[in-house]
């Protein structure tokens, strides 16, 4: 709304995704289903009609296509059907899906972690005042740029030998 976010979600997913398009894309279906509730909102305080499509930011392609492309059937019949209410709402034109560049989603901030530096950025982009109001982005890139102690050194060393597994649950925005 005005260019910002009104609505983020962070959770971890019920059913188990084969691959990240299909995480993104059972995420997006999540999303349709709270931007639809928020257009409903929204009507009633006289500030959408029901008329307007809403426009809904992924910044995953492949879950973009999916649910613009029916002709995925072979594709995703193995996906539950409740996921599929984002292709029912993009086919009647209720929604419309535009891809994001993932630097230009503003929803990162709040549904993963991100460096201070795009962190930073994001704030400033949505008109968010750091605690030092005097100068957001500078003292953010001072706190990254920090030095660690020996024991933050070595535990950072140690967590980088680890494997990460990090799987983008919800990145669907819409405005």
């Amino acid at each position: 709304m005005n260019g910002g976010c009104i609505s983020w979600k962070s959770q971890k997913q019920r059913t188990v995704a084969l691959s990240s398009t299909e995480a993104e894309y059972m995420a997006l279906s999540e999303a349709t289903k709270e931007a639809v509730w928020l257009k409903v909102l929204l009507g009633e305080l006289g500030e959408m009609t029901s008329d307007e499509a809403i426009k809904m930011y992924e910044d995953n392609q492949g879950s973009i296509a999916l649910a613009k492309n029916p002709e995925f059937h072979k594709r995703t019949k193995h996906i539950d059907i409740r996921y599929h209410f984002v292709r029912e709402k993009v086919e009647s034109g209720e929604v419309v899906l535009e891809y994001c560049t993932t630097q230009d989603m503003l929803a990162d901030m709040m549904t993963k972690p991100i460096a201070a530096v795009q962190f930073a950025n994001i704030r400033d982009r949505l008109w968010i005042q750091g605690a030092a109001s005097n100068e957001p982005r500078e003292s953010v890139e001072k706190t990254a740029a920090v030095k660690k102690t020996p024991r933050q050194a070595a535990s950072s060393v140690e967590a980088s030998r680890r494997p990460s597994f990090n799987i983008p649950v919800s990145t669907g925005m819409y405005r």
